[in-house]
């Protein structure tokens, strides 16, 4: 027998990837690739005046900047996307300190660090208010 020609001019071979196709080195090269792309972006903090788009110089910016002590931006990124498509779902624990605002008296939230997590177990749990816990 021979094999049939492929327009490109490759040996056409597949393989069955079983119950789990994240076991494939092409599917993890594939992810890989798409995560790799990712890390490359700009993220912005912006706000919309009169419809046009401000950049912000925030805290949240600064996250952007500097997710936390052991990860750059596009580390970070990368390690987002790479749980996304592994688990179809993605964790990111923010860490923050609260203070009351001196102008406003408000409590107020500056956050300070975020972490890419990935549980084992996720319960999602309601409170009498309305709030959500992970």
């Amino acid at each position: 027998m021979e094999y049939f020609d492929m327009m490109s001019g490759n040996v056409p071979i597949f393989s069955n990837f079983g119950e789990d196709i994240y076991t494939s080195d092409v599917v993890k090269q594939a992810i890989q690739c798409i995560a790799q792309e990712m890390s490359k972006l700009h993220i912005q903090h912006i706000k919309e005046k009169n419809s046009d788009p401000v950049p912000q110089d925030s805290d949240i910016q600064d996250l952007f900047n500097d997710p936390n002590p052991i990860m750059t931006i596009n580390e970070f990124i990368e390690k987002i996307v790479w749980t996304l498509y592994l688990n179809y779902n993605a964790f990111i624990v923010l860490c923050y300190d609260e203070y009351i605002d001196r102008k406003t008296g408000k409590k107020t939230k500056r956050y300070t660090n975020m972490y890419p997590i990935s549980p084992t177990d996720v319960t999602f749990l309601e409170a009498s208010n309305g709030d959500i816990y992970v």
